[in-house]
């Protein structure tokens, strides 16, 4: 409403997943998206510069500049390269744990801690956390930052572990 106007700030914050939880064929599989359309590689024109010698008129120190500029960008895919390894290996171990979760609700969402996914995916508990700040997954019951299915847990009187979030409802 017109008196309140200037109190609220009107900038939009989207969240875009970084992983995706599907279920095709009665299995579920994970994607990890990447950002955005583009893709970055090393551009060939570069390559072929660096490799033809009569282009750099034999100077050591602009042949040492270019090998160090193209070492540094491949270290930069590499390490692309492994940040969605690990996320991928991360997302594969929440998705083992909490399926029934995805399938039926939040009443079967499992106790899950940062040890269990570390001893599944041998990352150590500080890289499993920083993997999961700030990252959200995309499933069929919504969008949810990873370190909603992280929980202590409880066990029932059947025996049945039960996260402390689904003990809540």
């Amino acid at each position: 409403p017109y008196p309140a106007r200037n109190y609220f700030d009107v900038n939009t914050i989207y969240i875009e997943p970084d992983l995706i939880f599907y279920k095709e064929e009665d299995e579920w599989k994970i994607e990890v998206v990447k950002e955005g359309p583009f893709v970055i590689k090393l551009n060939d024109y570069y390559k072929n510069f660096l490799k033809k010698k009569k282009n750099l008129g034999n100077d050591p120190e602009v042949r040492k500049f270019l090998r160090q500029k193209f070492k540094s960008a491949e270290d930069l895919l590499k390490a692309l390269d492994i940040r969605y390894f690990n996320l991928y290996k991360v997302g594969s171990a929440i998705l083992k744990y909490q399926k029934e979760f995805l399938e039926k609700g939040i009443k079967f969402l499992k106790p899950l801690t940062l040890k269990d996914v570390a001893e599944e995916t041998q990352l150590h508990e500080s890289t499993i956390s920083r993997i999961i700040n700030h990252k959200y997954v995309q499933t069929s019951k919504g969008v949810f930052p990873l370190k909603f299915f992280f929980s202590t847990g409880y066990k029932s009187k059947k025996g049945e572990e039960l996260s402390a979030k689904a003990c809540l409802l």
